[in-house]
């Protein structure tokens, strides 16, 4: 039906019946998408096909996962997401870790590793975690990459810090949560950071 009514409204003089489209010219009767398709719209189509092929084979995602996630990244060449998985095995993230990232934050294979990732690693071992703890921590919440670190990150662990007192114990609260390093604190708890 919601076919029907689309292909009414944007089809050129037609008549739209029982799921068919009847020219006005008295053409013999079209089943919707039995047109031939536009150049963009195979290419899509195979970009998507790529994308999905892709994801299940160097990121590890099953089929189904792989599918739902093409519909949030494009990519016409795999240069920018293999050089995002080159970063995160350089930085010994397993196969598991890697699906997870990418499954919950697709776009990540599409970012500058070196700009957007190293300087937030970098910063979260110097407050001391430990690189394991770390990518099992960025793997359960890739939201953490995604966050800005002069902007969020560091303004979060600075009042976290001022509040809890060591790196210990922010640490320690982060491993149980990190939404804590997502959230605005003087938005949520009224207090300036």
């Amino acid at each position: 039906m919601l076919i029907c009514f689309f292909l009414l409204i944007f089809t050129s003089p037609a008549k739209v019946r029982a799921g068919e489209i009847v020219h006005d010219d008295n053409s013999a009767p079209k089943k919707p998408g039995s047109k031939t398709k536009p150049k963009f719209a195979k290419k899509l189509a195979k970009e998507s096909s790529s994308t999905i092929s892709y994801l299940i084979n160097s990121c590890g995602l099953s089929p189904e996962k792989a599918i739902s996630v093409s519909e949030k990244v494009h990519f016409e060449t795999p240069e920018r997401p293999n050089s995002m998985l080159t970063f995160l095995k350089k930085h010994r993230f397993s196969s598991t870790h890697i699906a997870n990232l990418v499954r919950k934050r697709p776009k990540l294979l599409l970012s500058n590793p070196e700009k957007t990732l190293l300087p937030k690693l970098e910063f979260f071992k110097s407050i001391g975690f430990s690189k394991d703890t770390l990518r099992s921590t960025i793997s359960r919440d890739p939201t953490l990459l995604v966050r800005s670190l002069e902007n969020h990150i560091i303004p979060n662990y600075n009042f976290l810090k001022s509040v809890l007192l060591t790196d210990e114990k922010v640490l320690a609260a982060m491993k149980r949560t990190s939404w804590i390093f997502l959230e605005n604190p003087s938005k949520n708890l009224g207090i300036e950071v």
